[in-house]
């Protein structure tokens, strides 16, 4: 019976917590839209090219280490496990494999659509 009432006063406060965080005061004033004109033009393209080849690569790196370490941990518990737990294992390695394959599809798919459309501009 406790519990259920101290988990609406706490969800109560909660909610009361956040409406009074988000109510707050402005202080605007008038914006100079000439000095921001040239926005725009500074920008460089090749930076922006570089900078999302590098992301890319950094999260298929990322993923890529992670896919196998985590193949290589289900493995060596596969190898140590009894009967039993080895039956749990097969099921859980099913994710995982979904999971590693959408991984390494999905960045063979990217690397293809950035290669076409390098070709058509």
């Amino acid at each position: 019976m406790w519990g259920e009432v101290m988990k609406k006063k706490i969800i109560i406060s909660l909610i009361l917590f956040i409406i009074l965080i988000s109510i707050g005061c402005v202080n605007a004033t008038e914006i100079d839209l000439e000095k921001y004109k040239d926005v725009g033009e500074m920008v460089d393209d090749e930076l922006f090219e570089n900078m999302g080849g590098q992301t890319l690569w950094i999260v298929q790196a990322i993923g890529y280490a992670v896919s196998i370490i985590s193949l290589v941990i289900i493995g060596i518990k596969y190898m140590l496990a009894s009967a039993d737990e080895k039956a749990d294992l097969k099921k859980r390695l099913a994710p995982f494999i979904f999971g590693a394959l959408l991984l390494f599809a999905s960045s063979f798919i990217m690397t293809l659509i950035v290669q076409f459309t390098q070709e058509a501009i």
